[in-house]
Order: C-alpha cells, then sequence, then structure tokens
C-alpha cells in the first residue's frame, strides 16, 4: 500500500472514531501489570497497544480487539534489548555496550535482524530497542544498555540495528518496529543518577546527544520513545520545542512518539509541573506524545479535556494519525499477528550470531605475555562471576524481568567461563580446579583461604570479578566503581602467594580497577 492509499485509509479510519475510539488509540496497557481480565476489558474499549505480553496470552488479547466495534488491531511492544530476552527461550546477545567493542555494523545489524525473527515468530510487532543514550557517566546504572559514549558510534550502529529490526518492509512477517529511545539526553542525568533531569544547552544537545536520533529518523526508525528526566526544567514528557520543532519538524520524524513508564503521570507524582492528572495528559498529548505508555488514567482525563474544551481534539486527531499510519505500514489490518520464522526461537543459526557476536565483542585490555596459556598441566579457576549464567547474562532478560516463569527452558544453550574451561580442559588433559573465592556481593559463601588453597600447585589461575544483575539497571546506579565486595582482596592474595594471574571481567560497564588491570 503505498504513502496517499495508506493516508486515505487512515482518515476514512479517523472520521469513524469516536471520541472515547480515539483516546483509547493512545493508551499502552501492561499486560504483566494489570492481568488478563482486565486487560481484555481494554482491547474491548479499542486501546493502542499492549507491552509484555507473550505467546497465546497476546493472541487472546488480539482476537478480542478484532471484535471491538472497529477492529482496529493492538501494536505488541516488549522489551527485546539484546535479543527477545524476556522470552527464556530466546536467543540472548551481547548487550548494546558489548556490540559497541566490536565496532562492526554488521554485527549490530545481524542481533537486529535474529532479535526481530524471534520476536515475530513470538506473534509481536515492536521492541522498545535501540538506546540511543551515551554512556558518558559510568556509575549511570543503565551504561550497559548503550553503545557507548561516541556520538559518531552510537549512530552508526543504532542505524544498523534499527536496519536489523526493521528490515526493508514493514509488512512482512520478520521484522518489527524499532523504537529509539530515550529522547533526549537521559544517559547524561545530573550525577548520573536515573532519570532525574539533564542539565545541558541546546548547543550540546544538538551536538553530543540529538546526532544519533537523527541518524535513526533518516534509517527510517518507526517509534521514539521519550525519556524520563527534564532539559532546563521542562520534562521532555511535555516539551513541545524537542518532540515537535525539532524531531517532527526539524529533523522529519514521521512514526509516532511513545512515553517511556507511566511518564504522563510523572509531571505530576516526580517533577510537578502539572497539579493533576488532567493537566498532564492536557501537556503530554500537547507536547507531541502519540502513545501513553502505562499511564492509563491518561483515558477519562483526556476525554474530559476535550470535552470541556482544555484540549483540542485536533490533538488527539494527530496522534491517532501517527499511531493509525504506522499500523498500516506493517499491514496489521490484512494480517494482524507475525508469523516470523516457525522454530527460529533459540535456533542453531541464531546461536551461532550471538557466539560470532559475542567474540566480535570479546576485548583484550592488557597481555604481558601470559596469553596465549601455554604448557599447563593445571589450571585453577577463581571466582562467583566465572560460574554465575545471571551475571553473564545481563539486564532485560527473563532472570531480570520474568513474565513466563513456567515456560523457562529445562536446559540453557549457554555456559559460564567455568563450564567452558571445564570442557576445555578435559580435551587438552589438563587439571582444572575451581573456588568460588567470593563474588561482586560480599555474603557468607566468601572463603579466600579455599581459593588460595585451590590454587596451590596450579601453572596459572584464572580469576574472574566484576558485577552482577543486581548492581545494574534503572535506578541502580553506583557511586562507588571499585571492584566490590572481597574481590580486590582475593586478587591481592592470589598476587601475594606469586601466580600468574588471568583477570576476565564479567561486568556489566568499566570499573575502577587500575591495581587487578
Amino acid at each position: 500500500m503505498n504513502n496517499e492509499a495508506i493516508r486515505q485509509r487512515v482518515e476514512a479510519l479517523l472520521a469513524q472514531m469516536t471520541l472515547e475510539e480515539k483516546v483509547a488509540q493512545l493508551v499502552q496497557v501492561p499486560y504483566a501489570h494489570n492481568g488478563r481480565e482486565e486487560s481484555l476489558r481494554w482491547a474491548k474499549m479499542g486501546a493502542g497497544s499492549f507491552l509484555h505480553i507473550l505467546g497465546d496470552d497476546a493472541r487472546e488479547v488480539q482476537q478480542t480487539a478484532l471484535q471491538s466495534r472497529l477492529g482496529i488491531p493492538v501494536i505488541f511492544g516488549i522489551d527485546a534489548i539484546h535479543g527477545h530476552g524476556l522470552n527464556p527461550n530466546a536467543t540472548i546477545f551481547p548487550s548494546q555496550l558489548a556490540c559497541a567493542c566490536s565496532w562492526d555494523a554488521d554485527t549490530a545489524r545481524t542481533m537486529g535482524r535474529d532479535t526481530a525473527r524471534e520476536v515475530a515468530t513470538d506473534g509481536l510487532h515492536w521492541t522498545f530497542s535501540p538506546v540511543l543514550c551515551l554512556g558518558r557517566d559510568t556509575r549511570w546504572g543503565r551504561i550497559d544498555e548503550t553503545f557507548g559514549e561516541d556520538p559518531y558510534l552510537a549512530a552508526e550502529l543504532g542505524a544498523a540495528i534499527i536496519e536489523g529490526y526493521q528490515g526493508d518492509d514493514l509488512s512482512d512477517d520478520e521484522h518489527i518496529l524499532a523504537c529509539a529511545k530515550h529522547y533526549l539526553g537521559y544517559g547524561e542525568a545530573t550525577g548520573a543518577r536515573d532519570a532525574v533531569d539533564t542539565e545541558c544547552t541546546e548547543r550540546k544537545i544538538r551536538e553530543v546527544f540529538l546526532p544519533p536520533f537523527k541518524r535513526a529518523v533518516e534509517a527510517g526508525c518507526a517509534t521514539i520513545m521519550t525519556a524520563y528526566g527534564a532539559i532546563d526544567g521542562t520534562p521532555l514528557t511535555s516539551n513541545k520545542r524537542m518532540l515537535k520543532d525539532i524531531l517532527r519538524d526539524e529533523l522529519g520524524f514521521d512514526g509516532f512518539v511513545v512515553t517511556d513508564w507511566d511518564n504522563a503521570a510523572s509531571l505530576v507524582t516526580n517533577q510537578h509541573t502539572a497539579a493533576d492528572l488532567k493537566e498532564a495528559s492536557r501537556q503530554a498529548a500537547e507536547a507531541g506524545n502519540d502513545m501513553m505508555m502505562t499511564t492509563l488514567g491518561f483515558y477519562e482525563h483526556a476525554v474530559q479535556a476535550v470535552r470541556e474544551g482544555s484540549l483540542d481534539e485536533g490533538v488527539i486527531d494527530d496522534a491517532v494519525r501517527h499511531i493509525l499510519t504506522i499500523k498500516c505500514r506493517m499491514g496489521l489490518f490484512e494480517k494482524c499477528e507475525k508469523t516470523g520464522r516457525p522454530g527460529c526461537i533459540g535456533c542453531e543459526e541464531h546461536r551461532m550470531d550471538a557466539l560470532n557476536a559475542a567474540r566480535k565483542s570479546v576485548t583484550l585490555l592488557r597481555n604481558s605475555g601470559i596469553l596465549p596459556l601455554k604448557d599447563v598441566k593445571k589450571l585453577a579457576v577463581v571466582g562467583a562471576n566465572a560460574d554465575d549464567i545471571r551475571a553473564q547474562y545481563g539486564d532485560w532478560t527473563y532472570f531480570t524481568h520474568p513474565i513466563a516463569d513456567e515456560n523457562r527452558p529445562a536446559v540453557r544453550p549457554y555456559v559460564t567461563l567455568k563450564e567452558g574451561l571445564v570442557q576445555i580442559c578435559a580435551d587438552k588433559g589438563i587439571e582444572m580446579v575451581y573456588a568460588r573465592g567470593c563474588g561482586p556481593i560480599a555474603d557468607d559463601r566468601d572463603d579466600i583461604p579455599a581459593a588460595l588453597a585451590a590454587a596451590e600447585g596450579a601453572d596459572a589461575v584464572v580469576l574472574c570479578v566484576g558485577d552482577t544483575w543486581a548492581q545494574h539497571g534503572e535506578t541502580k546506579d553506583r557511586a562507588n566503581l571499585t571492584l566490590s565486595g572481597r574481590q580486590l582482596a582475593l586478587y591481592r592474595a592470589l598476587k601475594q602467594q606469586g601466580h600468574k594471574v588471568i583477570t576476565v571481567l564479567v561486568a556489566s560497564k568499566p570499573l575502577c580497577m587500575e591495581e587487578a588491570a
């Protein structure tokens, strides 16, 4: 369907819609939080989108939506951040920060393509990725979700993964909507505290933070998500300058804008720029947000505001146009469920792509001549992170954001550092011993003497240190980036014994570890 045909279809549909049906299109419902019955009620009302829903639950919601008066299909969104990781059977790719270490756009593009296939095979349409914030302050908890600190690198890898997600045709069965986030300056929050204000000038915004989003628009990114914070005291959720003047008029963005989690309500509860949810709903709509993530109260307040005359219905119409246009581009009215590539979730091809991406992402910081290991008869492996699959998976997987626990796989396809070395050493006839020693978070399992005993007589020691999933992510900012727990003490004790130590990092971010490095 060409652009003019889509425009005519959208206008014809818009002319049939009641005010209530229009406003419902602007609502995104959190299935996992609302539960089945409430979510089905919203589907009957004509809600435009649902998030964090999988498989048959999504299919039931979609069939309910199709039975509403106008039968407008819903868009299903999910946080498929480095693979379709909320599905426990999916392929897990390196984080964006790891991918950035590859300096390879093809790797990012392949990650996007494979993730899209798996999300589509689950019947879903949309990933809240990529993160185009810049990782300039490593205290920030979400640093691992970025493509690093450089605007050019983030722009190029961001464009590549968007191309992988969306392909050449949004209506085909194997591609999904991308969502460039968080617009704008979210990662530059004051003091690296998640979701607080960003203190910077518009010049800095244009020179540093805007270029990756400009590149995303050029790559055809279908959706953009607004940030939690504020610039110059104006929350991004109510910032017409950023959302309309710059994003739409200047950059030419023609998709739809979605808020981050409950951003509209945050104008009342956190940012205090609106006296109540009605005022917040008006601000969010007028600023240029087309879809309100999880702020379900927006529905009644926006309807009331239009009825009272404080919100122009034309604002609602424009938002509905943006959303319906994307639904038409996706061909949802003809085929509301993506079929993907049956059997591809966690398939061998995708796992090999993930392995290739991991290999390209691995970074050697320093080698004093100990690598590659030669003439080793006994190898000691020490450190909790050497055998912690959760730390290795990182954030935004079924470990950290479980949706469907009952579907967890009986056998995971990935190995920890320890498990991999066990196999390699067995194949080569090398004795290998493992001791936990200690982890990133001190607890009563820490046993440095046992680790030292295990290392006795070893030709080399592989010491695995870093952080774990409890130490990074949204709101998990850290002021102290030195090796946490008793990890540095373990390193010093091993060095004091005279061991050749190979330090391996399993971490979400760069850590302050000059001595161990």
